[in-house]
């Protein structure tokens, strides 16, 4: 196999890992890896029953990590649905209470009227001290109102304050999960900005259930994209054909360019594609775009002007001509791959396009997160024991290490959840 062939095979071996999996944070490396294709050394995960498993031996422990999230955004909703339950109730007593009221004020007045009607004649005093016994009495229902309106207010203001904090803490459990693992039917995507000192990192976890969550990056100091870098740093030598940056030249002239002292502004790596932009510094000067493919190595190029937009058309680099921008490709997905374990703060999230901020339904975030796992986990529990979920792990020469979870242990974090939540587990067959 020559260069360009290993280039294009680690190309789409990146592929590969960045596609749905189960992510566990102590090892990136068996994150990604293809379910049914373990790499060579590694030891074959095993259902209960002995047949291939295809994710990683750490999914009980995300099965654990799920249970604790789902019962806590869970909680969070049965609160949230008592808070609703009594809001309803006080609604309703609060309109109760108005007509009460006013009945009572209607009949006050009828009374003063039926009372006064027949002494009123010819006597203006009469006339006036029923205007002011139905001043009076209307000005008692108004104060009792008001005194009522009050204490309304006060107990939905409290309720609000609870909705709000069950909102927070459900938000809180969604993070604890997704920092450490990733769902199934999930993929990351990560991308590095340069600033004048270093980069600022982001990652972009999609599921195909339409949760999305972002995440800051925190890069060590020793790390190798701490600070700048310019191509010279990832992958010496790098040089294109390509017209110059910067030079007003004819779209047809292109020159041998050499890439190594241009800095890598921006990486984007995502399932698809590995995108970077390189310039004469970070904030400023030209230099070009590049997207590689992580299907089969297509290479696109674009010139950047001095503000760092595209200009001119975007250009097909011939298959003879990319092998140094596929090895500048995969030393960015090398020297990069490992920060997505070192994702940290989620940013945002959203479900269907609908931001997760302050108030949301945890029900139907929760629903979709374990509707992903629920198949997994069924045919987990199909192949095991009836008293546990168990994986093995195949470790060569007759031997094979088993790791289990009771079903009892996986029931008893539910037991605090109101029946009608708790069935949304039974998908799982524990």
């Amino acid at each position: 196999m020559g260069r360009r062939a290993r280039w294009v095979a680690g190309l789409r071996l990146a592929r590969a890992l960045l596609k749905s999996g189960s992510l566990e944070r102590h090892a990136v490396a068996t994150a990604f890896v293809e379910p049914a294709s373990p790499s060579q050394g590694e030891a074959h995960i095993l259902y209960g029953d002995s047949s291939p498993f295809p994710y990683g031996l750490d999914f009980l422990s995300s099965i654990r990590a799920l249970i604790d999230c789902s019962v806590a955004m869970l909680a969070a909703q049965s609160s949230i649905d008592d808070v609703v339950k009594r809001a309803a109730q006080l609604e309703q007593g609060l309109k109760g209470e108005r007509w009460k009221f006013d009945a009572l004020l209607d009949a006050v007045d009828k009374s003063v009227n039926k009372v006064t009607a027949p002494l009123a004649s010819g006597s203006p005093r009469v006339v006036g001290a029923a205007a002011e016994l139905m001043a009076t009495a209307r000005a008692i229902v108004e104060r009792e109102q008001l005194d009522l309106e009050q204490r309304w207010t006060a107990q939905m203001s409290g309720s609000e304050r609870i909705v709000d904090e069950a909102c927070s803490a459900a938000s809180q459990a969604l993070e604890a999960l997704l920092l450490k693992h990733v769902p199934p039917q999930s993929s990351l995507a990560w991308r590095l900005a340069a600033d004048e000192h270093g980069y600022d990192g982001r990652v972009l976890l999609t599921t195909r259930f339409g949760l999305e969550a972002h995440f800051g990056i925190a890069i060590p100091e020793a790390h190798r994209w701490a600070r700048l870098k310019r191509v010279a740093d990832l992958s010496p030598g790098t040089v294109v054909h390509a017209p110059k940056p910067g030079k007003r030249s004819r779209a047809a002239e292109l020159h041998e360019v050499s890439l190594d002292r241009l800095v890598v502004t921006e990486c984007l790596i995502d399932v698809k594609r590995i995108a970077f932009r390189l310039r004469r510094s970070p904030r400023a000067g030209a230099g070009y775009r590049f997207e590689v493919s992580t299907d089969n190595g297509d290479t696109s190029m674009q010139l950047l002007d001095e503000l760092g937009e595209p200009v001119g058309d975007v250009r097909e680099v011939e298959v003879g001509e990319r092998d140094s921008i596929l090895r500048l490709a995969s030393a960015m997905l090398d020297s990069t791959f490992d920060l997505v374990l070192r994702r940290q703060l989620m940013i945002g999230a959203s479900l269907d396009g609908a931001p997760l901020r302050e108030r949301f339904e945890p029900r139907e975030v929760c629903a979709r997160i374990v509707g992903a796992y629920a198949p997994i986990v069924a045919e987990i529990a199909r192949r095991s024991a009836p008293t546990e979920l168990m994986l093995r792990k195949d470790l060569g020469g007759g031997r094979r290490e088993a790791i289990f979870v009771t079903r009892a242990e996986l029931r008893g974090k539910l037991l605090r959840l109101p029946a009608a939540l708790k069935a949304m587990f039974e998908p799982f067959g524990l």
